[in-house]
């Protein structure tokens, strides 16, 4: 058992979409933390707005508000839900946290948070899961771009402590306004027991693999046409396509006379990673993509797009492969690369194997739980002051 050293910790976390249906990224991470914050002591209540059954550990209460999900309109993953800020003003007088703890500096879920910690006088922590927005095109940049220079800047002015995933999202939070000493960075973890590493699946085609919500800023639409070029170039693979979302309908049509297969959201990602040669990452933005630490953990190799985020943890041609941002061409070489070289193949998942082993939930939660006790032991300076944070992951 767990030591019990969060006692008297009383945590209303905001997340929206926390939901075992929804493939992204943030509310998974939230609950990882979240159960490990429980086994310890902590109290922990969770406010979200989505639309599906929501995530239902032991010691955690979670309301699911009524929302209504903007993805296919914005091209993007949010949720809006009216009621929001009353119901959440309504639970914190009741359950009276000593902390409020924001997951995602773009989901509404954050900016009611903010005002519910001004209006009740509390601390507030953000953790923020998205770094440079600078490759994503039209609206979708954008409103984006729109939302961090107004409510994302008032939320991380009233945190006592911003949480970013990855150095790349530090370096995007200051540049939007947050002050430096508030902002800590605790990467992402993932569960080696849940992603154990295993020997590739025999075949001579080329298994294909993504996983994440199929919406524009993930990139599915750049992999389904670099599918597309491999057909015509004759190269035999099978893609398959784990996750839901506004662009579903679009894959599907558009995989036709293609090896593609589009099967919604999946409880068993770990057993579409084992049977699979490499996992596809071709998103336009990222904080630290858990699939990528998952396909890492599974020993598979792992194709990303050349952006911050993901260099992090690859290095071109050693922990895997990058392919310019957007560029279905260069997906498709890197792929066509991939298929003709099972051995290369295998040193990179190996390597990338390796890496993945530095990265873990236990640890994450440990530090998250640092950031919030102190918040909550008032360690830290109130909104717009110099927080005591320092770099909390390796």
């Amino acid at each position: 058992m767990p030591e019990r050293d969060l006692d008297g910790l009383r945590v209303l976390v905001f997340c929206d979409y926390y939901s075992p249906q929804s493939t992204g990224g943030a509310e998974r991470a939230a609950r990882e933390v979240n159960v490990r914050l429980a086994r310890r002591g902590a109290q922990v209540r969770v406010v979200s707005a989505t639309g599906l059954a929501p995530y239902r550990d032991a010691d955690i209460e979670v309301t699911a508000l009524h929302a209504y999900d903007m993805s296919p309109y914005l091209k993007a993953q949010l949720a809006v839900s009216p009621a929001y800020l009353r119901r959440a003003l309504a639970i914190a007088r009741r359950f009276r946290p000593r902390v409020i703890y924001a997951h995602s500096l773009h989901f509404q879920g954050s900016i009611v948070a903010a005002q519910v910690a001004r209006k009740l006088g509390l601390p507030l922590v953000t953790v923020a899961q998205v770094a440079d927005l600078t490759h994503l095109r039209g609206a979708t940049r954008a409103i984006g771009e729109a939302h961090e220079r107004t409510a994302g800047r008032w939320i991380m002015s009233r945190s006592r402590a911003v949480i970013a995933v990855s150095d790349a999202v530090r370096e995007h939070c200051v540049r939007r306004g947050a002050a430096p000493a508030k902002v800590v960075v605790v990467h992402n973890g993932v569960s080696h027991r849940r992603f154990p590493a295993t020997d590739e699946p025999a075949g001579d085609a080329l298994r294909i693999l993504f996983v994440g919500r199929l919406i524009a800023n993930k990139g599915p639409q750049v992999l389904l046409a670099a599918a597309r070029i491999l057909h015509e170039r004759k190269v035999a693979f099978t893609l398959t396509f784990v996750g839901d979302g506004p662009l579903r309908r679009t894959i599907e049509q558009g995989s036709t006379g293609l090896p593609v297969l589009c099967i919604g959201a999946s409880d068993h990602v770990s057993t579409w990673m084992q049977l699979s040669h490499v996992v596809v990452r071709p998103s336009y933005t990222e904080g630290l993509a858990l699939t990528v630490l998952e396909a890492m953990a599974s020993r598979r190799c792992v194709v990303a797009s050349d952006i911050a985020a993901n260099r992090e943890i690859i290095s071109h041609g050693e922990t895997g492969l990058l392919h310019a941002c957007g560029d279905a061409v260069a997906l498709a070489g890197e792929l066509e690369t991939l298929s003709r070289l099972p051995i290369y193949r295998g040193a990179l998942a190996e390597r990338g194997h390796e890496l993945s082993q530095r990265f873990t939930w236990d640890e994450s939660a440990n530090r998250h739980a640092l950031v919030l006790r102190a918040v909550s032991d008032h360690a830290m300076a109130g909104p717009g002051g110099t927080a005591l944070v320092t770099r909390t992951s390796p």
